[in-house]
């Protein structure tokens, strides 16, 4: 088809300008001032030990406690992250934009990104209503969600209770971690290692850190791949526009998506739970 091939062509030809695009970034990026791999490597550091501290000792409290101890955790990790920045540029004499930090560029960045992230989110959603349907057909019986999820966004909450948890769930998931953890992850993190070692192995690295920030301070035991993914594509985000701002819309935006195929996934089993496996 006429219309599929000329989709396919300008989808290739859009994905080899942003590759060379992030190329002459890195390169850019490669000839100018930049701060030691260390200071970056001890703020993680730091940032785990903040989150296995706050996990210890919140374990026990109901979400809507949980969800105001979390705001706490990153408004510390923010106001921290913050100030490391902008002692580290003036200290090492970075410049915000060689960070990713560029405010004057911040709406054209959001625009680029937010447009790519609606049309992924999108063709997503399809694609799991495709195969949720296709399950229904076949009579496939879907597995059950997570207790702790059939608890949380399942539970006999009252209107006011089940706002705010939803409230204070949605805040910390598209705007506090989101700007914290790319504020760290990439503006502090991927620059220095691609001045060090190159665009690639950058983005493979703060992907495989940023995922071991979700399982390791948990004391959990597994191979984070949502979490490396989704790092791979903040990073990559990241290196084609040069800007925090890209990191930043995909982080939110698979966030609310994820968190709303959860809460109808939870809603169906309430619902019809004949269609999912006994948990």
């Amino acid at each position: 088809m006429p219309g599929s091939e000329g989709l396919l062509v300008k989808g290739s030809r859009n994905l080899k300008e942003w590759r060379e695009t992030a190329l002459n970034n890195a390169d850019g990026i490669k000839q100018s001032r930049m701060l030691p791999v260390w200071l970056p490597v001890t703020f993680i550091l730091f940032h785990f030990v903040l989150i296995g501290v706050c996990v210890r000792y919140t374990r026990e409290l109901s979400p809507t406690g949980l969800a105001v101890a979390s705001i706490l955790l990153y408004f510390c990790a923010l106001t921290a992250g913050t100030i490391t920045l902008l002692w580290s540029c003036k200290h090492y004499q970075v410049s915000a934009k060689a960070l990713g930090i560029r405010p004057s560029n911040m709406r054209a960045d959001f625009r680029w990104s937010f447009r790519i992230c609606a049309l992924g989110a999108f063709l997503i959603t399809v694609a799991i209503v495709i195969g949720f349907v296709a399950a229904l057909c076949l009579g496939v019986r879907l597995p059950a969600p997570p207790a702790s999820y059939v608890h949380v966004l399942g539970g006999n909450w009252s209107d006011v209770q089940f706002l705010a948890i939803a409230g204070l769930g949605g805040a910390i998931a598209t705007v506090l971690a989101p700007v914290t953890e790319e504020l760290i992850y990439r503006s502090l993190f991927l620059p220095p290692l691609t001045h060090r070692l190159g665009l690639y192995p950058a983005i493979v690295v703060t992907s495989l850190v940023f995922g071991l920030a979700h399982v390791v301070p948990f004391g959990q035991i597994r191979i984070p791949l949502p979490e490396i993914v989704g790092g791979l594509l903040m990073a990559i985000g990241f290196a084609i526009r040069w800007s925090v701002v890209p990191a930043i819309v995909i982080h939110a935006l698979g966030n609310l998506v994820a968190g709303t195929l959860a809460l109808i996934y939870v809603r169906l089993f309430i619902a019809y739970p004949t269609l999912f496996v006994a948990p």
